[in-house]
């Protein structure tokens, strides 16, 4: 089993540094093949087909039922997936980077023995998701299912600029780990690759990949059923054993089905504006590149955390008014540009994993995701808290405030109410002022976040809890 650790991916990632487009610009840039086909809408055609051909390989169905929340957040984990993808390929370098690290991270705790023999592994054989060959497999059903996305729609790519591609996503698989010498060295040999595994006994079926398979396919995990002309087109472009292996039939009507949707796609899809066509990673790519702070308001509203933490200051205020100011209290503020904490230690892990989100998955799986560092302290923990509601209503007013706001005057006022909050704390805490409980007061400001600043009660209970472990005898990390 030849494992990727630690050492042997910042050595795949410096080849990545040095063959960059630009540090702005990210891994591959405007000029690549990857931008120009990852950028495509269509490209997710073929999200079902990569999903299967994932989870015929025995060690990722396994690690998916036994280390992920598919099955109880299958959009979720869908989100999450492309959005590690989507900043690998059009992040910054820096983006690309610390996505790769906690994807690595991430799949280091997902180890484990298989439940049941599967093809060519035996039950209680052991499992790693850091393992190369499972690596380059998942590297591959991607780097494949996106062409054949793409060719489904739109002209299809010659020979040499598949032979581009490919070299690019040979660099794509250097943030996975992946050494060159590792993988297939031109496009005729991926595809020679490719056809060799869908007719090796390392794609085998197992009973958790069918189950997977079923719960999403069918609805019962969402409760939305994958449309027929989807469900046709996702089993056309599988294997044919596979087909078989998952229990899926492609017939005479399923070929109609797909057909007439393909049919209805071709002629649509090439003429939309390329705001609709391209995914929002993309766009928000090259308004970076553009020097713009924002890509428009199709793609996403910016964030206005001093807004919104000036706001709820002010309910504190009426709380103080209604004896209720212990119900309510105002600590960490973080905006989707800062979502991975700094204090990386036991004290904020812990505060991590007992969170109880009110409502909004969408942003709480992002948080999650960029803090997944939390394993290195905590690291049986699995189970992420889910919102409720999921994802609230975006109310009349409410969308009409964040519209208003989303403009220079909203950049204007929220880096107001930031300053003029940064200078109330410098003056308490250059005054000496305590709080109720007779402990100094600071704050940590900045334009993504506020927080408490962790020189005060942090620093305290850390450091109590190292003489604690001392005085058991036991030698506490530093930072622990």
């Amino acid at each position: 089993m030849q494992l990727v650790f630690e050492d042997d991916l910042e050595s795949s990632l410096d080849t990545v540094c040095k063959a960059a487009a630009g540090p702005v610009a990210g891994v591959f840039g405007p000029a690549s093949l990857t931008w120009r086909i990852d950028r495509e809408a269509a490209i997710f055609l073929g999200a079902g087909r990569a999903l299967l051909l994932q989870l015929a390989h025995p060690w990722v169905a396994a690690g998916i039922a036994e280390h992920s929340r598919t099955l109880a957040d299958p959009i979720g984990r869908f989100h999450r997936t492309f959005n590690t993808v989507f900043t690998m390929v059009f992040g910054t370098v820096d983006q690309a980077l610390a996505a790769a690290r906690r994807l690595h991270r991430r799949h280091g705790a997902v180890t484990g023995m298989l439940p049941s023999t599967a093809g060519r592994f035996a039950a209680g054989s052991a499992y790693r998701a850091n393992e190369v060959a499972a690596l380059r497999w998942v590297h591959a059903t991607l780097v494949e299912t996106a062409l054949l996305s793409h060719d489904l729609v739109l002209p299809a790519l010659t020979h040499g600029e598949r032979e581009q591609y490919w070299g690019e996503a040979r660099l794509f698989a250097a943030l996975f780990g992946i050494r060159q010498a590792d993988l297939p060295s031109d496009w005729t040999s991926f595809t020679a690759y490719n056809e060799a595994m869908w007719g090796a006994d390392v794609l085998t079926v197992s009973p958790a990949a069918r189950t997977i398979a079923e719960q999403i396919l069918f609805g019962r995990a969402t409760g939305l059923r994958v449309p027929k002309w989807y469900l046709a087109l996702t089993t056309h472009l599988l294997p044919e054993q596979l087909r078989g292996e998952f229990g899926l039939s492609f017939g005479e009507s399923e070929a109609r089905s797909m057909n007439l949707a393909l049919a209805r796609i071709r002629r649509l899809y090439p003429r939309l504006p390329m705001r609709l066509r391209t995914v929002g990673p993309y766009q928000e790519a090259v308004a970076r590149l553009q020097g713009r702070k924002q890509p428009g308001l199709a793609v996403r509203s910016l964030n206005r955390l001093w807004i919104g933490r000036t706001l709820m200051h002010l309910f504190k205020k009426w709380s103080f008014l209604r004896g209720r100011q212990h119900w309510y209290c105002m600590n960490y503020f973080i905006d989707e540009d800062a979502l991975e904490i700094e204090e990386k230690n036991i004290f904020t892990a812990t505060e991590l994993i007992t969170l109880l989100p009110a409502c909004g998955n969408g942003g709480l799986v992002r948080f999650f995701d960029a803090n997944d560092w939390v394993t290195s302290f905590l690291p049986h923990y699995k189970d992420r808290p889910s919102a409720t509601p999921a994802n609230p209503p975006a109310r009349f007013w409410k969308r009409t405030v964040e519209q208003l706001l989303n403009n220079p005057a909203g950049d204007r006022l929220d880096d107001f109410f930031r300053k003029l909050t940064s200078r109330r704390w410098n003056e308490k805490e250059r005054r000496g002022a305590l709080d109720g409980k007779g402990q100094r007061m600071s704050l940590k400001t900045d334009k993504h976040f506020s927080r408490p600043n962790p020189e005060m009660m942090q620093k305290r209970i850390l450091t109590a809890y190292a003489d604690k472990l001392r005085g058991l005898g036991l030698n506490p990390s530093s930072g622990n």
